[in-house]
């Protein structure tokens, strides 16, 4: 409650992530100077656990920091190597575990991940994106978001295709490790990037 959180660009081959309390005024809290090593592009607080962050970069690294720890070693729990260029983290719930993260890459796949292993437990690349919402150039395909599922357990997506000849976006929801189509959401007006 009142607490800021943000990631900068690499500058100086640096990059940090930053702290501010908004009760306390404008003064920076303080900040952690080692998390990553490139661009930090997404940060997600735990919806349930207040002092759980998950950060992203551009490195391809996904760190979850406990911020409650008096310093920024003590702070990480793990860091998750996704070998990709990581756009958003989404926290979600799986068989009754919190503790599950979505990451979207830069490269339109989406990677599930438990906190506690050393490697995702599904990946869900470009080509299986595109057979979920029933399209067939996965080179057109795109992530538009990632949302966990507020009423039941898992994640929807809503993704589409920049396809010159006739561009949509469509809702699907991930379901035994696939996409599985739920609705159509239109075609034409223009690309959709992002989602709430």
């Amino acid at each position: 409650a009142g607490l800021v959180a943000a990631g900068t660009e690499q500058v100086g081959g640096e990059s940090f992530l930053l702290f501010w309390d908004t009760r306390a005024g404008d003064s920076l809290l303080g900040g952690y100077w080692d998390s990553h090593n490139d661009d930090i592009t997404t940060l997600q607080f735990h919806r349930d656990k207040k002092d759980i962050l998950a950060t992203g970069s551009t490195d391809g690294l996904v760190n979850v920091l406990d911020l409650s720890q008096p310093d920024e070693d003590e702070a990480l729990v793990t860091s998750h190597n996704t070998e990709d260029s990581v756009g958003r983290v989404v926290w979600y719930s799986w068989k009754g575990d919190t503790m599950q993260l979505a990451i979207h890459t830069h490269t339109e796949e989406i990677q599930l991940w438990k906190t506690e292993d050393v490697a995702p437990h599904t990946i869900l690349d470009r080509g299986k994106v595109c057979h979920g919402i029933r399209r067939t150039v996965s080179e057109h395909t795109y992530i538009a978001g990632v949302h966990s599922m507020e009423e039941e357990e898992g994640l929807v997506v809503l993704a589409g295709s920049s396809c010159p000849a006739g561009s949509c976006i469509r809702l699907a929801r991930i379901k035994n490790k696939k996409i599985k189509p739920m609705a159509r959401l239109g075609s034409g007006g223009g690309l959709v990037r992002s989602t709430l």
